[in-house]
């Protein structure tokens, strides 16, 4: 375990931005991501990795880069959203991103040109989000009000947490973070007209599963109706598949 014993501070012009990498026997893609991290052009950065007690080669590549890392842990953990909230509890930045082991910041000026001095009007803002690139090279078109996101493209405020909440951890729920920013939803959202990230799409975040998930929470909040919520899961290819395997 290492904690960096010079604590980085906000200023009124460079915000502490805390970024919090989880993995668990990432080697083979580890390094990319935490290279995205400390090239970025932007300094004032917390730099949190939570590794899942690894059995690979990812601690060595961890303390490869341990002078540039905040802080990181190598432990047993409960999953993805258990290691995520255990970020939060460790971050001290006024906001927050996660860009997990195969993820990685669209160009080393992503952050400079979020929080740069001559456009840091932020008080009025709580989330900012973008479209993402794919590892495939294909742009996904996020939109707040669709609800389409990317988690690897949102920089929200770490104070978020202490108002809503941190992600909750239940075995087989897959969309712990769509939930949180549906509980964020009112809050005060900006799209940015260019990339955060290029995001992983071999994620636990994909599938038939996650689908599901997602239309129960959209039910819940009343963004689908029954009809529709019924529709959704009637015309998505997926089910239709397992459908035919199970009652042909």
């Amino acid at each position: 375990m290492n904690m960096d014993s010079t604590i980085k501070m906000a200023t009124k012009d460079k915000p502490l931005i805390s970024i919090v990498t989880v993995v668990f026997n990432g080697e083979k893609h580890l390094e990319q991501t935490i290279q995205s991290v400390v090239n970025q052009t932007y300094k004032n950065i917390e730099y949190i990795i939570i590794d899942g007690g690894s059995t690979d080669g990812t601690v060595d590549i961890i303390k490869k880069y341990e002078d540039k890392i905040s802080y990181w842990v190598s432990e047993k953990d409960s999953g993805i959203y258990d290691a995520m909230n255990k970020g939060i509890d460790v971050a001290n930045g006024e906001w927050i991103n996660f860009m997990n082991a195969g993820d990685i910041f669209f160009d080393n000026n992503v952050l400079e040109s979020v929080f740069h001095k001559e456009s840091l009007a932020t008080d009025n803002i709580d989330l900012f989000y973008s479209d993402s690139i794919t590892d495939k090279n294909i742009r996904y078109i996020c939109n707040k009000d669709k609800r389409i996101l990317i988690h690897q493209a949102l920089i929200y405020r770490l104070s978020l947490h202490d108002e809503i909440g941190k992600y909750i951890v239940v075995k087989n729920i897959t969309t712990a973070d769509y939930l949180f920013f549906m509980l964020a939803y009112n809050y005060r959202w900006h799209k940015l007209n260019f990339p955060i990230s290029i995001h992983d799409t071999k994620g636990i975040s994909s599938g038939l599963h996650t689908f599901l998930q997602k239309n129960a929470i959209d039910l819940l909040f009343g963004f689908n109706g029954r009809i529709k919520a019924i529709l959704y899961l009637a015309t998505h290819p997926a089910y239709n598949f397992i459908k035919r395997k199970l009652f042909r």
